[in-house]
């Protein structure tokens, strides 16, 4: 089994994965968990050698490597710097497929990569409170999105705001499994607030998840909403998703 996972990140990230392979990755992403940090793990090391952020690189493998060890083969393969290589190496392989989505017209490099929805809660209470809402609002701010993302899921009664954020929390951790159907139900709300930023967070996933067409429609209809102050970052990486 464990040589089929690696088969499947292999095509995922060479951009050869076919429909079936890539209906099988999305079920194992929902169904095993350990498949699913692997997963994360690697879109996280791509995201850094794509746009060249050595420092969070540096940062992702450390905390790979702190991990500890045990369970099954599959888990131990995990924790061990091989898979790091492993992971570095496919992605290497990959960039001459992975250049013509990460690059403008004139040949510049210009990543569309995970960037973090301003925080809106971030004044939310004082450093020390244990609120729930505090609690995930620093693990938003500190790009801890894993448990940001459990605990703004956790906060009563839900609001429109809190799905948004654990939604995008889900973007930032890759696990798009879960981001897309949330991102969908809010980009179809017709919330005022949140829809059309949860319309690009939804393109976003599709493109990185390696879902090209359908990234390029959630951002076409993205570029048909209403443009507001502060999302030329945004607009601009969803003109790129939509060529």
């Amino acid at each position: 089994m464990e040589e089929r996972y690696e088969y499947l990140l292999d095509r995922y990230f060479s951009r050869k994965i076919s429909p079936d392979e890539k209906r099988e990755m999305d079920t194992l992403l929902t169904k095993d968990p350990v498949f699913a940090d692997v997963f994360g793990f690697q879109q996280k090391v791509a995201a850094a050698v794509i746009s060249n952020e050595r420092a969070q690189l540096k940062a992702i493998l450390q905390k790979e490597e702190s991990k500890p060890s045990g369970g099954s083969g599959w888990t131990i393969w995990t924790k061990t710097l091989l898979a790091v290589a492993a992971a570095i190496v496919v992605i290497a392989v990959a960039m001459p497929a992975l250049a013509p989505y990460f690059q403008d017209k004139t040949g510049a490099e210009s990543a569309i990569a995970f960037t973090r929805y301003p925080n809106e809660f971030a004044s939310a209470g004082d450093n020390t409170s244990d609120n729930l809402l505090q609690r995930a609002s620093n693990a938003y701010q500190a790009g801890n999105f894993p448990e940001a993302a459990a605990l703004f899921g956790q906060i009563t009664p839900p609001n429109p705001a809190y799905s948004f954020y654990q939604a995008v929390s889900w973007v930032g951790a890759a696990n798009y499994a879960s981001a897309i159907p949330a991102l969908e139900s809010i980009a179809n709300s017709n919330n005022p607030d949140y829809s059309a930023s949860a319309r690009y967070y939804l393109a976003l996933s599709h493109y990185l998840s390696g879902n090209v067409a359908a990234a390029q429609a959630a951002a076409a209809q993205y570029l048909q909403t209403t443009a507001r102050p502060g999302d030329e970052k945004m607009r601009a990486a969803a003109q790129q998703m939509a060529q």
